[in-house]
């Protein structure tokens, strides 16, 4: 997270009044320990519960900020889900704004939302 909110190789985009912040993303540019070319990896999508089924689709904005934000580096984006609460209708948002998923995530011994992984939206 750091690297992001000091512009060292981090991106930090957000949506709502500096002091009522109602979602945000964090990108980082990283690489793969097999690959050479870097690519912009989101680390964190987050809306706000008084947000989540407000108008606006503040999901989906953040993932189209995403998506620009790669165009414009020119680099590919690797962004996901990583939750047990409705798993299955983000991932459909997720294919909608993005296509078809390339890989799944397994999480054995802990659940989202507890200390060892965050919840994201």
């Amino acid at each position: 997270m750091m690297p992001s909110l000091y512009k060292e190789g981090g991106i930090v985009g957000v949506i709502g009044e500096k002091d009522k912040l109602e979602a945000g993303i964090l990108l980082r540019i990283s690489s793969l320990w097999y690959a050479d070319k870097p690519f912009l990896e989101e680390m964190s999508l987050f809306v706000h519960p008084d947000y989540r089924s407000a108008r606006g689709g503040r999901a989906s904005k953040l993932i189209e900020f995403a998506k620009k934000c790669a165009t414009e580096l020119d680099m590919p984006l690797m962004i996901g889900v990583l939750s047990n609460d409705r798993t299955s209708a983000k991932v459909r948002m997720y294919e909608k704004r993005l296509g078809d998923p390339v890989g799944a995530f397994f999480l054995w011994g802990a659940k989202t939302g507890q200390d060892v992984i965050d919840e994201e939206e």
